[in-house]
């Protein structure tokens, strides 16, 4: 099967698809032909539809996406031409679980205060950091991202609750609600974590009406996508409440731009959308696209298929 790969593999890795007995274009330093693109049946990339359209990738079946969010993807066209689209759900869990357990103890401790007061050499002691143990901790999705992080968390013993489309039961949340009653409950959350994929029905999910719903000293982490937040409402929510905390690493127009108030808020925390960041990510994506390329060939099971439909 004659394979377009684009991404940072490794000359290891790339041999391992040699040896899958895949036909391979190899983009990764160079631009590929109009004739390359024409004749490619796979594609192994993040979405590049945008400077290699669709419609010039004549002989195409299937696509494994190297990024967990499949949304820049032209579905309607992949589906009318019943075309295969994977994504990396799962490759980008635990980095992500990781940052999110280190940015709550990190909030709990005041780690960012003690650094202040040793460049000030200050010394203050506070003895009221809360243990994470005695928090409630909200996901708003339970898909890998959410479950990964909770796995990591039990060990301190919080309650967690997660929030999905049905409200469905997902290990190892204590409760979970349907997304649409999440203001029945949201008022109990000292942390509120957003894992939720892009999808319109989310955009602006998290507005003044939201945020008027949660404690005033939350601790609010958005490792999900931008689009999910009000910027403004959020803004305006922290001015209002400056014992509250955002820690996010996701905006709607990324690099954040420089004259943005969220640099300079004192109750905000700013990534620039590194949260995934691994030194194994690219072995986990080696590994996903191997299987998924010897599955389509084969027609064996495949792993994160994307419903082209719902989007996710």
């Amino acid at each position: 099967m004659k394979t377009f790969i684009k991404y940072a593999f490794n000359d290891a890795q790339m041999k391992k698809f040699e040896d899958l007995g895949l036909d391979i274009i190899d983009a990764r330093h160079r631009k590929p032909t109009q004739e390359e693109i024409e004749s490619a049946e796979a594609f192994v990339s993040f979405a590049n539809f945008d400077k290699y359209p669709i419609e010039n990738w004549k002989n195409l079946r299937f696509i494994q996406s190297v990024s967990a969010g499949v949304n820049t993807f032209p579905m309607e066209e992949l589906e009318k031409r019943g075309i295969v689209l994977c994504n990396a759900k799962g490759v980008y869990s635990r980095p992500i679980a990781e940052w999110v357990v280190m940015r709550i103890l990190a909030a709990n401790k005041r780690i960012l205060r003690h650094f202040k007061m040793q460049e000030e050499k200050v010394w203050e002691q506070d003895m009221s950091f809360p243990e994470v143990g005695s928090q409630t901790i909200g996901f708003v999705g339970t898909g890998s991202l959410a479950t990964e992080s909770a796995n990591l968390l039990k060990a301190f013993g919080p309650k967690m609750i997660g929030y999905n489309t049905d409200g469905r039961s997902v290990e190892p949340f204590d409760e979970t609600y349907p997304l649409k009653d999440i203001r029945d409950t949201m008022g109990e959350l000292d942390v509120i974590v957003l894992t939720a994929p892009e999808m319109p029905e989310l955009t602006d999910f998290v507005n003044a009406d939201f945020l008027s719903h949660l404690k005033e000293n939350i601790v609010f982490i958005n490792v999900g996508r931008g689009t999910i937040v009000d910027e403004d409402a959020m803004e305006e929510f922290l001015n209002k409440n400056k014992d509250a905390l955002a820690i996010l690493d996701v905006f709607k127009t990324e690099p954040l731009p420089q004259d943005h108030p969220f640099w300079t808020m004192d109750n905000l925390w700013v990534s620039p959308h590194v949260v995934s960041s691994s030194n194994f990510i690219n072995d986990r994506i080696t590994d996903l696209a191997l299987h998924n390329l010897k599955a389509f060939m084969e027609g064996t099971p495949l792993k994160n298929e994307i419903d082209l439909q719902r989007g996710y």
